[in-house]
């Protein structure tokens, strides 16, 4: 893949970085992620299942627990409860982890600054993302992308 990049590259530097980051988000999305205990595939309910579904679709937008619960016609308490119990992750936990993700692919297979980075995923500054990706991850979005380049 890497000298499809370079040969798109060369001629054109914007649409290596578009073709790089189409292609990671192909292939690697968390929700396409199954879970698994011990090897054995867990079956989700449908109501999680429902939820998976809306948060691929809305997680760069719609960040509210309340956007879910009620696209869901249940309860944020419901919502939270059944994900929690069944994932063991929360729902706020779930949407953070796409975001992240995402933005993980961004600064990997892309050339765009922090502040690209923060408009494409809706957040309210360039600040607010760098807080938000060392809060959830532990290391600067700059620091994340040196060390995944190298």
């Amino acid at each position: 893949m890497d000298s499809i990049y370079h040969a798109v590259g060369a001629k054109m530097p914007c649409a290596a970085d578009f073709a790089r980051h189409q292609i990671a988000a192909l292939f690697y999305h968390p929700a396409m992620q199954t879970l698994t205990t011990g090897g054995n595939k867990i079956m989700r309910s449908p109501l999680v299942e429902q939820f998976m579904n809306l948060l691929r679709e809305h997680y760069i937008t719609e960040t509210a627990v309340a956007f879910y619960s009620e696209r869901l016609h249940i309860s944020e308490a419901h919502l939270s409860r059944i994900v929690k119990q069944e994932t063991e992750m929360t729902v706020l936990q779930w949407i953070n982890s796409f975001r992240i993700k995402h933005a993980k692919q961004l600064l990997r297979y892309t050339r765009m600054s922090m502040s690209e980075i923060a408009f494409d995923l809706h957040f309210t500054s360039a600040e607010y993302f760098r807080y938000f990706f060392r809060r959830e991850t532990g290391i600067s979005p700059i620091v994340y992308r040196q060390q995944s380049t190298n």
